[in-house]
């Protein structure tokens, strides 16, 4: 089988082409190798001045490209602040997935968060307004990596950059990148204890909020404020608690009581909160909403008729162009309005729907006479921690507590959700 270039009139059949065939290659190959060497130079000459490297899938941000800048999306913004935050807190990557996952929020596309974009997010120092340039090499040209790999950090150009808003502070980032370090060089070692007890997560300082951490002396495990062991007694002075102190707590008889509490109690309280949350819905608020919909309606089918308008030659290209562009903003702004009309009640009317579903699991709730160690410290959803007092709040009753804070209703059920 033989090979006939036509624009070069050579066939590999004839064995005196071979040498051009070689030739062309050369040049073929020398010509790749300048424009990659031209690339490396003007991606280096860019960091030297400045340039931010960033493209519009960036969470968090938008990129306006023609400015080479990032502006925050706020909505995102507060999601990336409060991983850092979680992730600051002691919560693994795949509690803050579960996070996420179970108040709904998605990516930019829709999906759930993998490990791999919390990782990607984590590392991202852009997050905290800095510009780092020359991280990664993806090799040289025909010798390049399957993947990018990342460089010596003194390789790479470190710059504070006015282009790129800061979404978190540096500390939050530096403290979170070293924990991230610091666990995956641990899940490489296979095999080894990776000091994750049955309390990871759950306890908190009632002084300073920060959590607490596992330490072992002489063989007992007992657990300490994070801020007390980083910073000293100067920073944050509570008490230590052992393990052995925290399982006389951790009961079967507090657990099975905060269970007939939430069944017994929590119905009344829940039935109350659906009747006021029902009082709260703005009644004016969804009538203003349905009228702007009808004014949202009314433009777009203007903006259908200036369409076929447009095509039919009744109206030229400029005045077709200046009515479709005001027509753009009577439309996106009613749209906004009607959001932040309808928010408030859309928040409320799902508020009641998760409450009417926790009424039915209250009514199929069976309390057993014994749980295992397991069981109940899977249903704790919080430990606090004050000098020596101990108190644990219940996974059963943490959101409806929430809610209650959220629409304000403290003071008609205090007595009732006071643990």
């Amino acid at each position: 089988m033989h090979i006939k270039f036509i624009e070069q009139n050579i066939n590999t059949k004839d064995i005196s082409s071979d040498f051009l065939l070689k030739l062309f290659q050369l040049f073929d190959e020398q010509e790749s190798r300048d424009k990659s060497s031209k690339v490396s130079f003007g991606i280096k000459e860019g960091a030297r001045k400045g340039v931010i490297n960033a493209n519009s899938r960036l969470y968090g941000y938008n990129y306006i490209q023609a400015e080479n800048r990032l502006e925050i999306i706020p909505a995102e913004a507060a999601i990336i602040k409060k991983i850092y935050e979680l992730y600051a807190s002691s919560e693994g990557i795949r509690r803050i997935i579960n996070y996420l996952n179970d108040n709904n929020i998605k990516t930019r596309q829709g999906k759930p968060f993998c490990k791999s974009s919390i990782k990607r997010i984590l590392t991202n120092e852009k997050y905290a307004g800095i510009n780092a340039r020359l991280k990664y090499s993806t090799g040289k040209v025909f010798n390049k990596y399957s993947y990018p790999q990342i460089k010596p950090k003194d390789q790479w150009i470190i710059q504070d950059s006015n282009k790129i808003p800061p979404i978190i502070s540096k500390e939050l980032f530096e403290e979170c990148h070293a924990l991230l370090v610091s666990k995956v060089n641990y899940s490489n070692q296979v095999g080894i204890y990776k000091g994750i007890t049955d309390y990871a997560g759950l306890i908190y300082c009632g002084m300073c909020g920060r959590p607490y951490v596992s330490n072992m002396d002489r063989g007992r495990r007992f657990y300490n404020c994070k801020t007390k062991k980083m910073k000293g007694t100067g920073a944050c002075n509570n008490k230590n608690i052992s393990e052995s102190k925290l399982d006389t707590y951790v009961n079967n008889t507090a657990y099975r009581r905060a269970l007939y509490k939430f069944k017994v109690m929590y119905k009344s309280v829940l039935e109350g909160m659906i009747e006021r949350l029902q009082n709260q819905i703005n009644e004016d608020s969804n009538l203003q909403a349905a009228q702007l919909k009808q004014d949202f309606n009314k433009y777009k089918a203007q903006q259908g008729k200036l369409l076929n308008s447009y095509l039919e030659n009744i109206i030229d290209e400029g005045i077709f162009k200046q009515a479709a562009a005001d027509l753009k903003n009577k439309i996106t702004e009613t749209e906004h309005k009607i959001k932040e009309l309808t928010k408030p009640n859309n928040e409320i009317l799902q508020d009641i729907k998760y409450i009417e579903n926790t009424l039915s699991d209250i009514d199929n709730l069976e309390i057993k006479d014994q749980y295992s160690r397991e069981e109940i410290i899977a249903g704790i959803s919080k430990i606090i921690v004050t000098d020596d007092k101990v108190k644990i709040y219940y996974k059963v009753a943490a959101n409806i507590r929430q809610l209650i804070k959220k629409h304000n209703l403290e003071s008609y059920y205090e007595q009732i959700i006071a643990e």
